[in-house]
């Protein structure tokens, strides 16, 4: 009598998508990028198509860290895989992402976690910006720095040290809320259970308003969305705690650990147990960082 073997989620989960991107290959055609820099793409129009295991687009950054933006220059919705932070050196820029609407300028520090995801807007002066590695904690999304001059300076002989003294000498600054969508967004990145129907009937918005609206603001529906929060939340948790992973999948609105490994290797590239043990790697490669190297960053 044969004997049935239990499901192994990690050994047949990555096997199973990459089946499935394969099909899928076949209905949808890649998206294609605008140019070097716009290495990304938009999330898809079906919500189910956002279980491809190809939809990880990563945004190539230079040798030399800083990347120089035309007036009005747009990106579109692109995920990074490494966290990293943006001086902006000259100009300014929109960027509207997982984290919400936030609008930068010289002197202005931007944080970005691993696997989050934005789209940008130049301005008409153009954008000057240096990328830095976090290293250690950095608490603000949106932070400003004073003495520019220094952080370019330190950055010449070292990222790691340019990147400290953003952290230490930054000073949080706050997001300004403009309408209806960006409260939507907001409650969306909250609370993982958040009812967008529910929502609506309490302020009176169609659901076709919501749905036209919210994908012109942030290039995804409100679905997806949520899901990217909810996945965010889980990674968090994955990678700095040591929690069961059923504990974390009910905490962060998942319907079972199942359908939060499916969202986060759909997402990320990794299994939840691979995103486990590459947290652990990631905090020894931090705690071992000689104080005046520059580690490539990946995003």
């Amino acid at each position: 009598m044969a004997v049935r073997k239990s499901f192994d989620f990690d050994t047949w989960c990555p096997v199973l998508l990459r089946s499935f991107s394969s099909v899928q290959s076949l209905i949808e055609p890649p998206v294609q990028c605008l140019n070097a820099v716009d290495a990304g793409a938009h999330y898809p129009e079906n919500p189910i198509m956002a279980l491809r295991s190809d939809f990880r687009p990563v945004f190539s950054l230079s040798s030399s860290r800083v990347l120089e933006h035309s007036p009005r220059e747009t990106h579109h919705r692109h995920q990074h895989k490494e966290g990293f932070l943006a001086v902006v050196l000259e100009g300014g820029y929109t960027e509207v992402g997982d984290t919400g609407v936030w609008r930068v300028e010289a002197g202005d520090v931007i944080a970005h976690a691993p696997f989050e995801a934005h789209y940008n807007c130049v301005g008409t002066k153009g954008a000057k910006v240096l990328l830095l590695p976090i290293i250690g904690t950095f608490s603000h999304t949106l932070a400003s720095v004073s003495d520019l001059d220094r952080v370019v300076h330190l950055s010449s002989r070292s990222l790691v040290e340019a990147a400290r003294y953003v952290i230490d000498s930054s000073r949080a600054k706050t997001q300004t809320v403009t309408d209806w969508v960006d409260l939507l967004a907001g409650s969306l990145r909250s609370d993982p259970r958040f009812r967008i129907s529910q929502w609506g009937e309490l302020n009176g918005i169609a659901p076709s308003v919501i749905s036209r609206s919210f994908r012109k603001r942030y290039q995804c529906s409100a679905q997806q969305y949520r899901l990217a929060a909810k996945v965010r939340l889980a990674v968090q948790a994955i990678t700095h705690s040591d929690s069961p992973l059923v504990a974390i999948a009910f905490d962060c609105g998942f319907a079972d650990q199942a359908h939060m490994g499916r969202a986060i290797y759909a997402n990320t590239g990794f299994t939840p147990t691979g995103l486990r043990h590459e947290g652990i790697h990631r905090k020894l490669r931090a705690n071992s960082i000689p104080r005046n190297s520059a580690p490539a960053i990946s995003s």
